[in-house]
């Protein structure tokens, strides 16, 4: 039995939420809270989130297996999250919803080792080693999508997305080594690395679709562009000591890389109905991507930054491709198939520079049939070919 409650329209909207809060040993804590918010047209809903238990969720009813469901990572993980999820909907003619997410998390991890190795003749290699690592992530994130109907023949729908993320790390450690005894010291090391990367990057797209008259006559245009860029800078740093023989070895290396990436694309479709049970499809894209990235490594010496020709690089790799299709398909009550032919014409350029430069371009056409029939007996059984290419 189904019943089908409706509601009069003062009922419908309102306020309500809730929020849990836990503390415990060690100072752990966590909170959540969540609210919505409805009218006639307007959708709202809020949630965030805090604690430092490495957990994802605190807002489970079981708490061995929300912490079974989301394993926090080693280390003590602090974390605060926002989400606001949005929907407008005054006529049917047009729609539009969207997300904000904002995220701060970070991570401290100390940890300390011991190990004693037995070597051949009653000799042992004893290590000790002390870590300390530190990260924070920052994180926003924007999605938005539109609709709207022009009339029932056409529609058009926009969406959006955009994001920006910067992390820092930084392990720090100490490394020992000895024979026998722990004073026998033969080998030390200090290691210092920390790197900051900042991201952000944006993408755009927007579909038209129109029905004609003439059923099974529809042709949809489409277009999208995205955009990426990494940022990174890095510094690590090596000091050994050797003891037998005597000498010492500090190696500092600061660290430069630039990454950007854009894509297009530009699609069509056409169908045409033939009949009843006979519809053609004619499909063609145009994509285009293109990457960049710069890496500049200099060795920190004595205060002068020399470039490491061996470890500085970078690349830049163009791609387009035009593939174009036909496709014929064939619907009755027990039998559904469909053939047809791709061809994909695509150039590539490549160059990659160093202590030498290389540069690689090609150009080709390419072709993919395809066949997929499908037959269902009387009996509701199915059986199905597919074949295509790559």
């Amino acid at each position: 039995k189904i019943i089908n409650l409706q509601f009069k329209k003062k009922y419908k909207g309102g306020v309500y939420g809730r929020a849990a809060a836990g503390y415990g040993t060690k100072d752990r804590y966590q909170g959540g809270v969540f609210a919505n918010y409805i009218t006639d047209s307007i959708r709202i809903t809020g949630i965030g989130n805090v604690n430092n238990t490495g957990l994802s969720d605190v807002d489970r009813n079981s708490g061995d297996n929300a912490r079974a469901a989301s394993r926090p990572q080693n280390g003590v993980n602090t974390k605060q999250s926002g989400h606001v999820n949005f929907g407008y909907e005054r006529t049917k003619a047009f729609r539009l919803n969207g997300s904000y997410d904002v995220s701060n998390s970070d991570n401290s991890l100390q940890q300390s080792l011991f190990r004693t190795t037995y070597l051949q003749g009653d000799s042992t290699l004893l290590r000790r080693q002390t870590t300390n690592q530190n990260s924070n992530t920052r994180q926003h994130r924007l999605n938005l999508r539109s609709s709207y109907q022009l009339n029932e023949k056409n529609q058009m729908q926009l969406d959006g997305s955009a994001y920006y993320r910067n992390a820092n790390t930084g392990n720090a450690s100490n490394d020992m080594t000895a024979y026998q005894q722990e004073d026998a010291i033969n080998f030390k090391r200090q290691a210092d690395n920390k790197s900051n990367t900042d991201a952000y990057g944006f993408t755009l797209s927007d579909t038209y679709r129109k029905r004609f008259r003439k059923e099974g006559r529809t042709v949809s245009i489409g277009a999208s562009i995205t955009y990426v860029k990494d940022q990174l800078h890095g510094n690590n740093g090596n000091n050994n000591q050797y003891y037998t023989p005597p000498g010492t070895n500090y190696n500092a290396f600061v660290t430069e890389e630039n990454k950007e990436n854009t894509g297009t694309n530009v699609n069509l479709r056409y169908t045409e109905a033939l009949g009843k049970r006979h519809l053609l499809s004619l499909a063609y894209n145009n994509v285009y991507a293109n990457s960049t990235s710069d890496k500049l490594v200099n060795q920190n010496n004595n205060g002068e930054l020399v470039k490491d020709t061996t470890q500085s690089r970078g690349y830049v790799n163009r791609n387009m491709e035009n593939p174009v299709g036909l496709t014929y398909q064939y619907s009755a009550e027990r039998i559904t198939a469909s053939a047809g032919l791709d061809a994909r014409p695509y150039s590539r350029y490549s160059e990659l520079s160093g202590t030498t430069k290389n540069v690689v371009e090609q150009k080709c056409i390419t072709y993919f049939p395809k066949l997929s029939p499908r037959y269902t007996t009387p009996k509701n059984n199915t059986y199905n070919l597919n074949y295509n290419g790559s």
